[in-house]
């Protein structure tokens, strides 16, 4: 069990604790197969936000040819609209730059204005449509991508005192 906050490798035995928060926070949340499957990949890219115990977000993705593509971002119902998801993001850029990736991609929900934000907040830009790419309920898919840095951006200093 982890005992921290920030954002931290995920490992399979964590998938249920993922598995809670997206069938909390999609309409057709992904299975326990579809979570183990990408887990199982060996060049997945899995992330997940703590407050205490208490897992309360996650980013998975794979990465292949210099590609990240962003597979799911969530945040928990409660945590949402406090930065987690902004944060999550730019760890996983930042991940995914120090493994040598130049862009990452990701599919999202045309109706889903909360990521469509984040993402445009965070650099990534519309590169098509993919129809009917969502079930329950059925809709199309924005295309968007951005490129990464040469190097991870540098993080602010936390200063206590």
């Amino acid at each position: 069990m982890t005992t921290t906050a920030g954002v931290l490798a995920l490992t399979s035995a964590e998938i249920q604790r993922v598995l809670e928060i997206e069938e909390r926070t999609f309409p057709h949340p992904w299975t326990w197969a579809d979570f183990e499957w990408l887990s199982q990949e060996e060049c997945s890219l899995k992330l997940g936000l703590w407050q205490g115990e208490n897992l309360v977000g996650y980013v998975i993705g794979t990465i292949g040819a210099s590609v990240f593509h962003l597979a799911n971002l969530a945040v928990d119902v409660p945590c949402q609209r406090q930065g987690s998801g902004g944060r999550l993001l730019r760890t996983a850029l930042d991940r995914a730059t120090e493994l040598r990736c130049r862009s990452c991609r990701l599919e999202v929900r045309r109706s889903n204005r909360a990521a469509l934000y984040l993402y445009q907040k965070s650099g990534f830009a519309v590169d098509g449509v993919r129809r009917r790419f969502y079930t329950k309920p059925v809709e199309d898919a924005w295309l968007l991508s951005r490129p990464l840095p040469a190097e991870p951006e540098p993080q602010p200093i936390m200063v206590y005192g």
